[in-house]
């Protein structure tokens, strides 16, 4: 039996929650998915010089963890950037260490709308609605404006046929 995985520590969300390429609709596009703690290592090592052993440290994780983790970040972008497929940052294991910086918004649900606040460290797609009982979507969140492009198109369907 293997050991229990730590949580890493992420100092700070980020400010997006993803990225998509320029002139690809956005109904066209597959996601692949980076882990906050593999955006968090990405962040210390690239963007802010850090070394692998103080990244390692910041995020209470040790340095080939911190190496494996980083590695798989720098995979994903590079499938993204290559395929030309959209980037959703979210989900994975870890532990916000700075609570003024966490993401805030509402989870919402695509087929009632109710909305519920975010829960830091909880992707909205795994709440379920308490309202209709369906499974929800980050507010503004790439999913979020698919579902609204995707109900868009079939009410102005509906339109041109009862015409």
């Amino acid at each position: 039996m293997s050991r229990p995985k730590r949580k890493r520590f992420v100092s700070q969300a980020p400010i997006m929650e993803g990225f998509r390429p320029f002139g690809v609709p956005a109904y066209d596009l597959d996601p692949v998915i980076l882990l906050l703690e593999e955006f968090e290592a990405f962040r210390l090592v690239d963007f802010l010089g850090r070394t692998h052993a103080e990244a390692a440290e910041e995020m209470g994780i040790s340095r080939p963890t911190l190496t494996r983790v980083y590695e798989q970040a720098r995979r994903t972008v590079a499938t993204a950037f290559a395929l030309g497929k959209a980037i959703l940052i979210e989900g994975g294991d870890y532990t916000m260490i700075n609570e003024q910086k966490e993401m805030k918004g509402f989870c919402i649900c695509p087929s009632c709308e109710t909305r519920i606040p975010h829960k830091p460290g909880h992707p909205c797609r795994q709440e379920v609605c308490p309202a209709c009982g369906k499974l929800m979507v980050r507010e503004g969140s790439y999913h979020h404006q698919l579902i609204n492009r995707k109900i868009g198109e079939v009410n102005n369907e509906d339109r041109s046929t009862k015409q």
